[in-house]
């Protein structure tokens, strides 16, 4: 569970507006800004990015036809999260140990490695933690 400001990472992301790396696709291409983070309603074509609707569940919708909104965010991949663990480590200690934990056995070397690894990355889900690999 990530935090920015006492929220979580996932529902950060989900707030209107745009963030550092958002505008940084920009400055490279418009194109490349408007493929990685614009929100297009499925349903009827309408562009959302200026004034999508959240819902109660933090879902955005589309203020045309209510429809859920498809984004197309970044994946999470395993840098952003050892980038988010480092700047939370030097930013804000205190959380660390509260936001993330690490998964130290082989992901699939072994009997049972995997479901070891399937449960442990559930649970960790569960208790809204980031899963760091030892490798990283």
């Amino acid at each position: 569970m990530t935090t920015i400001h006492q929220i979580p990472f996932a529902a950060y992301r989900r707030l209107p507006g745009t963030n550092s790396s958002a505008l940084s696709d920009l400055r490279v291409s418009p194109l490349l800004y408007q493929r990685r983070h614009q929100d297009v309603c499925d349903a009827c074509g309408h562009d959302c990015m200026s004034n999508p609707v959240v819902d109660t569940s933090g879902a955005r919708v589309c203020p045309e036809c209510g429809a859920t909104l498809v984004g197309r965010p970044r994946p999470d991949t395993a840098a952003m999260k050892l980038g988010r663990a480092l700047h939370s480590v030097v930013l804000e200690p205190d959380t660390t140990i509260l936001e993330y934990t690490v998964y130290r056995e082989p992901k699939s070397r072994g009997e049972g490695a995997r479901t070891r690894w399937q449960e442990f990355e559930a649970a960790a889900i569960r208790e809204g933690k980031t899963v760091l690999d030892v490798a990283d």
